[in-house]
């Protein structure tokens, strides 16, 4: 290009310089050393034309989810392979529907810290491809032990309910657990005056109560012990005027529950000498033992524990224990006892009853009813 001064003399040609490195929209001939400006992945150039602009624009594809299930979600490459339009159900919309698929919800790059939804009303957390956390209607279990917010439970032994009758007491209403036979009524029998507490009030009205259940398992084909516990218990601290007699064991099943034949606890307080004191008893329909009284505190350490336990191999052998904690081998043995004549147990019952005198009332709170696959 010539340049001329004001005095209208040619002075020199300007011309751009080929050797520079131009970032051009196509290639020229005449630059050797151009740069084209090429759109790479999820970007898109529009040339507007002359005396207008070059338009860079950044796109992400379309990313699909399976219709009618949510889809599955991969955050690591949500910004490089997929625009989330969640409009629609097809497309996950507002809700992320999992549908119960185990792990369905991958946290970790190798796959196996999840949360999933297996069950209706229960929630897994799996960590290093084991379930570390559930949550479900019985509160939040975290490595195989329960955690209450409302109460602090210790865990219970039977975690697979291999008697259908392993209960926290989760009822939390005014009448007794679901499930048991109420064969004689408590003057008040409620799971919701503590949570998770079964309440059985006695009172000079209502001087006696009976609650039984059935279990789901045959002893007939248990060559082992099993023993059904109840804790943690608390009574009321009075110094009552007349005795009451609080009973918890195992019975056999006879077409319904056979009470002559028993392995159970009777906790007494002996208003004579106003006393707490407990023994264990056995009896086997014709013949029974029991063991000598062991005397409590006026008032005895609470919480505790009852056990009773039978074994379903041959002479059916009986054991009843008391003590201040659910571990088995804090107990204190009160008997142990062979039956004169071996009976049959069959699908046993639980059943807790009581019987008082007169006077102002009483309570028994019952924390669970548990299983224990041991002496």
């Amino acid at each position: 290009m010539a340049v001329i001064d004001v005095n209208g003399r040619i002075k020199t040609t300007v011309g751009a310089p080929t050797g520079a490195k131009y970032v051009v929209l196509s290639y020229h001939p005449g630059l050797p050393y151009e740069r084209v400006l090429t759109a790479g992945s999820n970007i898109v150039i529009t040339d507007e034309g002359a005396n207008a602009g070059v338009q860079v624009a950044a796109t992400l594809p379309d990313h699909t989810h399976a219709a009618d299930d949510g889809g599955q979600l991969d955050w690591d490459e949500i910004f490089s392979d997929a625009v989330h339009d969640h409009s629609s159900d097809a497309e996950g919309g507002a809700l992320i529907d999992l549908d119960g698929a185990a792990d369905a919800l991958v946290l970790s790059e190798d796959g196996n810290d999840t949360i999933s939804a297996p069950n209706d009303g229960q929630i897994d957390i799996e960590v290093g491809g084991t379930d570390r956390a559930v949550v479900d209607g019985e509160g939040i279990t975290v490595n195989d032990r329960i955690v209450e917010a409302v109460w602090v439970d210790y865990p219970l032994y039977d975690t697979a309910n291999a008697l259908g009758i392993t209960s926290h007491w989760r009822d939390n209403d005014g009448s007794y657990p679901d499930g048991w036979t109420e064969l004689d009524a408590a003057n008040d029998a409620n799971t919701n005056d503590v949570y998770s507490f079964w309440t059985l009030k006695g009172s000079n009205v209502e001087t006696s109560w009976d609650y039984r259940r059935q279990n789901s398992m045959d002893l007939e084909t248990v060559a082992d012990w099993v023993s059904v516990q109840i804790g943690p218990c608390m009574l009321r601290d009075g110094d009552f005027a007349a005795d009451i007699d609080y009973y918890f064991g195992v019975y056999p099943d006879d077409g319904g529950i056979d009470t002559t034949i028993y392995s159970r606890v009777h906790l007494w307080w002996d208003s004579a000498n106003s006393l707490w004191k407990i023994r264990g008893e056995e009896h086997d329909g014709s013949t029974g033992h029991d063991s000598s009284w062991v005397t409590l505190d006026q008032d005895p350490l609470q919480p505790f524990y009852m056990r009773a336990a039978v074994t379903g191999a041959a002479g059916k052998t009986t054991r009843q224990y008391y003590g201040a904690s659910y571990i088995t081998n804090t107990q204190t043995l009160l008997q142990s006892q062979a039956p004169s004549s071996a009976p049959t147990w069959g699908q046993f019952w639980v059943r807790l009853h009581q019987s008082r005198g007169a006077g102002v009332s009483d309570a028994l709170i019952i924390g669970s009813i548990d299983y224990i696959a041991s002496a």
